[in-house]
């Protein structure tokens, strides 16, 4: 467990600088068909990827730096001068080093573009931090908590206490991520940025707000001063892990009834509908099913169904969400990638992506969960999921699995042969001779 002391230094952020008005985002189209598996298609050369792009090779599902971006709808909440330093502080991929990515990959001795998805992670990997996927990675994984006010109404099977006992949990290392995170070597931070009750031993505390969000289906979830305090707190708190010489960040999260939150979320910033939107979460039966979507339908009722991310954040999310959102663009902004976890924390990187559009290519998808709208999501990210093993845990846990393929993705970039070096024949071009 990475020993985190100290408060977290949020103050002088007014002197970063900033923006306000409209904020970026906007209102894109609503996915259609099942929203679990998103709106990719199947290529012509059977890969996975965009179907409006024939025989592409190496290319995300959706080409977020050259699709048009939809017109905003509605203005957004000001960008407060430290989000905005983070915002305008994202870096941009280096296509000259996705160039020399391709042209490897393409001498390597195997068909062109036949490691699939893998040979695309290496290629936006490099091009995002300079370099391939290390062995190992030496990832940083914070796991941020926080409590929801709806839990009150029988959102979740479990009471908002339990939130904190999770937390306790997983600092000690008892827990899914606490396992792996040992198994990668990884630096692991637990941090209270809203919990009900005292900051449970080994917590980091950086609360926001006593408890936990208010009600969201009863008025704004948190006020604007919180939410900035949540986005820059989750950016320190990146930023000391990784400071310490991480290669990569996995974000996860805590939090009893946030799958609600993040369902909510989703709906306003994708155009899904709650009875699209709204999985079982923690495992809940018919009726805690109707009483999320009941909580979901009122709170886009009252807030008016929010298409801008930070008006959404405030009034749908959770002191955690928001927290996650600006640990990635902290990594987005010193040029370290993101190793997406579930539903919860690809909803913050959707909300990430709406600030700060470049943001999207420090992301990697490590994987599609049970819950029904995260394909939808990532399909509005343009990622393809690493795996797909039906989980629902959150706590960055399905992200941490992910990193053995993307370690071996690196290595058989590295390590592989060229065709010149195995002393093979390379293909031969339409029309010539066999």
């Amino acid at each position: 467990m990475l020993p985190l002391g100290g408060a977290v230094p949020v103050a002088g952020a007014e002197a970063l600088g900033g923006r306000s008005g409209d904020g970026p985002g906007g209102t894109p189209a609503g996915p259609t068909g099942d929203p679990s598996r998103g709106t990719t298609g199947d290529r012509p050369d059977g890969a996975r990827g965009s179907a409006d792009v024939p025989g592409a090779r190496g290319v995300a599902p959706t080409d977020a730096r050259r699709a048009p971006r939809p017109a905003p709808t509605e203005q957004d909440d000001p960008v407060p001068p430290a989000v905005a330093a983070l915002v305008d502080g994202v870096a941009v991929p280096d296509e000259r080093v996705a160039a020399a990515v391709r042209d490897r990959a393409d001498r390597l001795v195997k068909p062109a573009g036949s490691l699939g998805t893998l040979e695309h992670v290496v290629e936006r990997w490099a091009a995002f931090s300079g370099d391939v996927p290390p062995s190992p990675l030496r990832p940083a994984i914070l796991v941020l908590a926080a409590d929801h006010g709806h839990v009150a109404r029988g959102t979740s099977l479990y009471g908002g206490h339990v939130s904190g006992q999770i937390a306790a949990a997983a600092a000690r290392g008892g827990t899914a991520i606490g396992v792996l995170a040992r198994h990668h070597a990884g630096r692991l931070a637990v941090a209270d940025l809203g919990l009900r009750g005292p900051t449970p031993p080994g917590v980091r505390p950086a609360r926001v707000r006593d408890g936990g969000t208010a009600d969201l289906g009863a008025g704004p979830a948190m006020t604007p001063d919180e939410l900035t305090a949540a986005i820059i707190t989750g950016a320190a708190l990146a930023g000391e892990l990784l400071d310490r010489g991480a290669r990569c960040l996995l974000p996860g999260e805590i939090g009893i009834g946030n799958t609600t939150s993040a369902a909510a979320l989703a709906c306003a910033l994708t155009g899904l509908t709650p009875e699209l939107a709204v999985g079982r979460g923690a495992g809940a039966d018919a009726a805690g099913l109707e009483r999320k979507r009941t909580v979901v339908r009122e709170a886009l009722d009252r807030a008016g169904r929010p298409t801008t991310p930070l008006r959404a954040l405030r009034e749908l999310g959770g002191f955690e969400l928001a927290g996650v959102v600006g640990a990635i663009l902290e990594a987005a902004r010193r040029r370290v990638p993101v190793v997406l976890d579930g539903f919860a924390v690809g909803v913050c990187a959707l909300a990430a992506v709406r600030l700060a559009p470049a943001a999207r290519e420090a992301l990697v998808a490590g994987h599609r969960s049970a819950e029904p709208a995260h394909g939808a999501v990532l399909a509005q990210l343009g990622l393809e999921p690493l795996l797909d093993l039906r989980l629902r845990l959150g706590e960055a846990s399905g992200a941490a699995l992910a990193l053995p393929l993307i370690e071996q993705a690196g290595r058989l970039h590295r390590d592989m042969e060229t065709f010149a070096e195995a002393g093979v024949d390379g293909p031969v071009p339409s029309g010539g001779a066999a």
